[in-house]
C-alpha cells in the first residue's frame, strides 16, 4: 500500500497522506513524498494540495525513528522533503483535519497556505519527549512571531481558531469550502502563479531591497515573455473573461 496517494483533477494535484490509522510520518513516506513532488512538478499542474486520509491529517513522526541510532536518516529525508515542498514552483495548500501534530504540522507549514477543518488540533509536542522540532523552530517564528515559542516550549495543542488568530491558519471550513479555494487558484494563469510563487519566496527569505529588485526582474524578464499576461491585460480592457493558454 502506498503511503501517499497521488491524484490530479484539472489544474490541481493532490497528495494525500495514507498511513492509517494516524498517518504517522516515517522515512518511507518521505521518500515517496520526494518522488511525488517531482512528478507534480513535471505534471504542469497549477496548484498542489497536501491533505490526509482517514481520521486525521497526521499525528506526527514515527517515535521509533527518532531514537539516536535512526534519527539522522529520518531528519535528513524530512528536511529534504520539507524544502522540496516549500520551493515547489507552484502554489501549495495544506488542508488539515483531526490532528496536525509534530512532523505533520511541520509538513503543513511548508505549504504556502494552510486551511483547517473546524475541530482540528494543531501542535508541536516534541518538547514533551525531551526533543525539539527543527523545521518548526525555523519556520514558525516568521509565521506567528513570538507565539511560536508557546507552541515549541509548551508542547500544548491549539485549536484551529487559535491557529487562525495567530496567523498560522489561513482559513477554517469543511472540505467543500476548501476545494472552492483550490479551484479558484487553479483557474488562474500558470505563468502568473509560478512568477507569484517565486516572488513570495523572495519576499519571505530575502532582504527587502533585494526582494523588490529580484521580483521586478521576474516580472519584466520572465513573466512578460509569456503569452498569458498580454491576454489578461487585453481581456480586462475589453471587459471580457481571459482565455489562458498557460504559457
Amino acid at each position: 500500500m502506498s503511503n501517499i496517494l497521488f491524484s490530479q483533477q484539472g489544474g490541481a494535484v493532490t497528495l494525500a497522506l495514507n498511513r492509517p490509522p494516524l498517518n504517522v510520518v516515517n522515512t518511507e513516506m518521505m521518500k515517496e513524498l520526494l518522488g511525488l513532488l517531482k512528478s507534480a512538478q513535471r505534471s504542469k499542474a497549477k496548484v498542489l494540495v497536501l491533505r490526509g486520509e482517514g481520521a486525521c491529517f497526521s499525528s506526527g513522526t514515527d517515535i521509533k525513528e527518532h531514537l539516536p541510532k535512526q534519527a539522522k536518516k529520518l531528519i535528513t529525508l524530512f528536511e529534504q522533503a520539507c524544502l522540496a515542498l516549500a520551493t515547489l514552483p507552484i502554489p501549495t495548500l495544506a488542508y488539515v483535519h483531526g490532528y496536525a501534530l509534530g512532523g505533520g504540522l511541520e509538513l503543513a507549514c511548508m505549504c504556502d497556505l494552510l486551511y483547517a477543518s473546524p475541530q482540528t488540533q494543531l501542535g508541536q509536542p516534541e518538547i514533551m519527549l525531551g526533543v525539539m522540532a527543527p523545521v518548526a523552530s525555523a519556520v514558525l517564528p516568521s509565521i506567528c512571531g513570538r507565539r511560536a515559542a508557546d507552541l515549541l516550549f509548551s508542547g500544548r495543542p491549539i485549536s484551529a481558531i487559535e491557529g487562525r488568530d495567530w496567523g498560522l491558519v489561513n482559513g477554517i471550513g469543511d472540505a467543500i469550502a476548501f476545494d472552492r479555494v483550490v479551484q479558484g487558484i487553479a483557474s488562474k494563469s500558470r505563468p502568473a502563479l509560478v512568477a507569484a510563487k517565486k516572488a513570495v519566496l523572495n519576499g519571505r527569505f530575502k532582504p527587502l531591497a533585494a526582494a523588490i529588485k529580484e521580483n521586478s526582474k521576474i516580472y519584466l524578464g520572465d513573466l512578460l515573455k509569456a503569452r498569458d499576461p498580454e491576454e489578461g491585460l487585453k481581456a480586462f480592457m475589453e471587459k471580457r473573461q481571459p482565455v489562458w493558454l498557460d504559457r
